[in-house]
């Protein structure tokens, strides 16, 4: 995980130790959306090798995002096509969906709830290995608020970077 972003997790974290979140009305506008936009990039780029299903090695240091993608880009003819058809006909049905169905204001009316394209999508994509994972937060967003925890959620492809790096839970 980058350094900035690191650093910026554990200052939330003390924030919320010291119940210190009424400080967050002091941060800027734009220092909120530059972090988001960058968060943004850092998911997108360590998404991107899985989309294409392109073998590229894992980089430290200064400069990693620009060896990964020059690396990424020179590997380009490798891409796995299985996979590029996934990816491409699962972006195209959320699109789809959402455009068509969702946001439209004809076909908006007559349904009770939008349809749960992300859902669907993803449960009928999931691969076994993060299904373990996926019990594990159901588990935690039921038990965890009988003890006066807060629910669990999702962490920026977190979990993806660390099993691709042979990373494993504590359990």
């Amino acid at each position: 995980m980058n350094c900035n972003i690191l650093g910026f997790l554990i200052i939330i974290l003390i924030f919320g130790c010291f119940r210190l979140g009424f400080l967050a009305l002091f941060l800027s506008d734009p220092f909120i959306s530059g972090f988001t936009t960058g968060a943004a990039i850092h998911v997108f780029s360590s998404q991107i090798k899985y989309l294409f299903g392109v073998p590229v090695s894992f980089y430290t240091g200064p400069f990693k995002l620009i060896y990964f993608y020059i690396e990424f880009f020179s590997r380009l003819r490798l891409v796995n096509p299985v996979t590029i058809t996934a990816s491409v006909t699962c972006i195209f049905v959320l699109i789809l969906v959402k455009e068509g169905i969702n946001s439209n204001p004809s076909c908006k009316d007559n349904l009770p709830v939008p349809v749960p394209i992300e859902l669907i999508v993803v449960s009928n994509v999931i691969i076994l290995p993060s299904a373990n994972e996926l019990v594990a937060n159901g588990m935690c967003n039921l038990i965890g608020p009988l003890f006066g925890s807060f629910c669990c959620s999702a962490s920026l492809s977190r979990s993806l970077v660390q099993s691709s790096a042979g990373g494993f839970t504590q359990l």
